[in-house]
């Protein structure tokens, strides 16, 4: 999501006080963030694996066509973070299968 701290570099836009519906951009990251420290905790103590977007994913509007959807772009960057993180894991948790090396498109 295209919210929280810090200062898009494309637009200069404060992404803290952003208006999204009635809040700013602040307070709906930290809520959100409230329901991804949930996922991350039940993924660590279930032995599930997660992909953090939501710290791997710059906050850049060049990613995003709104507060939620990713551009093009935004949408290629989250799929090099989905593929290295699959073929990160997925090398580990079947290594006797494993041939080398993950190609990623560019």
């Amino acid at each position: 999501m295209l919210a929280g701290e810090g200062i898009d570099a494309e637009t200069g836009a404060n992404l803290a006080t952003a208006r999204i519906s009635n809040l700013n951009g602040r307070v709906v990251w930290k809520t959100l963030e409230l329901y991804n420290d949930v996922v991350r905790a039940v993924g660590g103590s279930e032995n599930v694996f997660v992909i953090d977007l939501a710290t791997q994913l710059p906050k850049d509007s060049s990613l995003f066509s709104d507060f939620y959807h990713f551009t093009n772009v935004g949408a290629a960057a989250v799929g090099s973070i989905v593929s290295a993180g699959l073929c990160e894991h997925l090398s580990k948790k079947f290594e006797s299968h494993f041939l080398g090396g993950c190609k990623l498109l560019p």
